[in-house]
């Protein structure tokens, strides 16, 4: 029998089961434009809704004042006999806001500005009247303006001496290329993970835990032919739904169906760029499917299956968000990196900047990433312990696997917490959202991951809480020092030729501490050397090293290190520090090396950084003090290496 007829075994199967169509064709292709564009179409109804909308107000203070409001179509005047309770009746939604006056508030003490308006900014129609408010005063502001103007004087109006007018040279087709592709890349490849990890985890875990994978294989046919026909099924499917993907979120996007900058006109889209999308999909599927088909071939029960093709979905959305920046550029190096070559250049495309030379290289090397992917699920499938299995255990019992699978999803959980809550607390206030997401979310996340994964032992053997030796603490501030020249001159350097960092990620620290230099130190060096390796090289490297290699325990925590800091930008430097913390922990059995590592590291980078210019970063005599700082440092972190018991 030949590749096609188990394929075509392997589809009829996959159509009968609702579940696995529904997740992998109707889901992507349908559901989530249709969804997008309810949403635009209840945004639109409501934009109506609010375009008509008369909101009450009251005001307080001079007559012009109270005439220029009153005079809005949009703003109705209140009369108030008692103005004591003003305050209540804007928070009891009796009206939208109050405006005090000058005359109001020289009365009440002299406050600073001349005008103040009270509303709540939890409600969504007290903003919109806040707002027109303030249109309302700007307006009221230039007329009193001009009239100053004129009668000391001057003529006309004082903002004709400076005009002002912008000139998009961008094409139509540029303006909406470069909304949609910051998005649809992300889109793809979520829809291609999302639609293939239900398909793949079925044809061959499901079928595991259901005994048909061990008499599939005990046909007469080589087993390279039904591995190949289940990889064909995979990937084929998932190009389907990624092709009908793209194909309805454009024409979705081009009738104007989905909103994407507070507007509601459609979108022009590049036809080239859809069809260099249509065609990068078909390699992208094929790295995909083989990655998902060999993931889900080391489970041995759909729920086990789930849970492996969840961290790798979470691993590979890091390089789709390259896409949603334009700082990160697609050259011949970003086009060998697999899944993120494929969003880069699906964004290009749509902007209609993408050369064919550069097409072809990532098209290329994807292809290469795909028949890579195939041949390592190939070999995953016919292993005999695939085929025969073993009987499906707790996803997450008190077994080694258990208890791993359950260190890694706390440490996944950890990651989209940081990312959902800890970047809500910062964006509302930086330095104590900082604060509450280090010294609070991260311990919880931490405590409730050990608490998940727990085997039992003494909680500061696991964390590695015990005092280390004194040459040994000394090593490592010297490494945490002479690491500095290290990262920004080669690390970063190197990074910079292929992944250049822009402005806004190297200045955010100076959004810390209000311009107060020790609480930014205590809040970029102090805190992080604490409270992340308390998490990170504490808990998480702490349980996988219980259940797994020392090496891998190290890898895999510095993989999620890099992960939660946010950044495309800095994954490569921190992955790289979060390897050297869990060798220094491991080394010498405490985690109090690692904290003054990494206290030194940031600390310095912080307060040199910036002086540092790139010609002095290379010269001879800061990479001989940043040599003879490691080699010293070395030295005597191996001299105060404990052995392991």
């Amino acid at each position: 029998m030949s590749v096609f007829a188990f394929a075509h075994k392997e589809l009829k199967e996959l159509l009968r089961d609702r579940r696995a169509v529904f997740l992998t064709f109707v889901l992507p292709m349908f559901i989530y434009p249709a969804t997008f564009s309810f949403s635009t179409l209840l945004q639109q109804r409501e934009s109506a809704k609010e375009g008509v909308r008369v909101y009450d107000v009251a005001v307080t203070g001079s007559a012009s004042l109270r005439g220029a409001i009153d005079a809005d179509e949009r703003l109705a005047v209140v009369e108030r006999a008692d103005t004591t309770g003003l305050r209540d009746e804007v928070r009891a939604q009796q009206i939208e806001a109050w405006v005090l006056g000058p005359d109001e508030l020289a009365a009440a003490g002299g406050a600073t500005p001349d005008v103040s308006v009270v509303f709540v900014g939890s409600r969504p129609s007290s903003e919109i009247a806040r707002d027109r408010l303030r249109e309302v005063l700007e307006e009221t502001r230039r007329r009193d303006a001009i009239a100053r103007w004129q009668a000391a004087g001057g003529a006309g109006d004082p903002e004709d001496l400076v005009t002002f007018e912008e000139v998009d040279v961008a094409t139509a087709t540029e303006s909406g290329g470069a909304r949609v592709g910051r998005l649809l890349p992300m889109f793809l490849i979520m829809t291609l993970f999302f639609a293939g990890s239900a398909l793949a985890v079925d044809i061959v875990a499901g079928e595991k835990e259901r005994g048909t994978l061990e008499t599939l294989f005990l046909s007469p046919v080589p087993r390279g032919t039904i591995a190949a026909s289940k990889y064909m099924v995979a990937a084929g499917a998932m190009l389907v739904a990624g092709i009908g993907n793209v194909a309805s979120l454009a024409f979705c996007y081009s009738r104007g169906w989905i909103d994407t900058r507070g507007g509601h006109e459609p979108i022009e889209l590049s036809t080239t760029g859809v069809i260099m999308s249509f065609v990068l999909i078909v390699p992208l599927a094929l790295v995909i499917g083989g990655l998902l088909l060999g993931v889900s071939a080391k489970a041995r029960s759909m729920k086990e299956g789930q849970f492996h093709v969840m961290p790798v979905t979470l691993l590979a959305l890091v390089p789709a968000l390259f896409a949603s920046s334009q700082e990160v550029r697609l050259g011949y190096f970003t086009a060998a990196i697999p899944v993120a070559n494929v969003a880069l250049a699906v964004r290009d495309g749509f902007l209609g900047t993408l050369s064919w030379s550069l097409f072809a290289a990532v098209f290329v090397a994807s292809l290469g990433w795909g028949l890579l992917a195939m041949r390592w699920a190939t070999a995953i499938l016919t292993r005999e312990d695939t085929i025969l299995g073993f009987d499906p255990e707790p996803m997450f019992g008190r077994t080694r696997a258990g208890r791993r699978r359950a260190a890694i999803l706390g440490m996944a959980l950890t990651v989209l917490a940081f990312f959902y809550v800890g970047q809500w607390m910062q964006a509302r206030d930086l330095e104590i959202g900082l604060a509450l997401s280090l010294w609070v979310l991260l311990p919880v996340c931490a405590a409730l991951t050990l608490r998940f994964a727990w085997s039992g032992g003494r909680l500061p053997d696991l964390l590695s809480l015990r005092a280390p030796r004194p040459q040994a603490a000394l090593g490592a501030m010297m490494l945490g020092a002479g690491m500095l020249i290290p990262i920004l001159g080669v690390i970063e350097h190197l990074q910079s030729r292929f992944l250049p960092m822009p402005e806004f990620a190297m200045d955010w620290a100076e959004d810390l501490g209000g311009g107060r230099r020790l609480l930014t130190f205590f809040l970029i060096a102090v805190t992080p050397g604490i409270c992340e390796e308390l998490t990170f090289r504490g808990a998480f490297l702490g349980l996988l090293r219980r259940t797994g290699s020392t090496r891998a325990a190290v890898l895999l925590s510095s993989i999620f290190f890099g992960v939660i800091h946010l950044s495309v930008f800095r994954f490569l430097p921190t992955l790289l520090l979060g390897s050297i913390l869990g060798f220094l922990t491991v080394r010498t059995r405490s985690i109090v090396p690692a904290m003054l590592f990494h206290m030194v590291y940031n600390g310095l980078a912080y307060s040199w950084a910036d002086s540092l210019a790139e010609q002095s970063i290379h010269s001879a005599a800061l990479w001989g003090g940043s040599m003879a700082l490691l080699a010293a440092g070395l030295i005597l972190v191996r001299s105060g290496s404990r052995a392991e018991h």
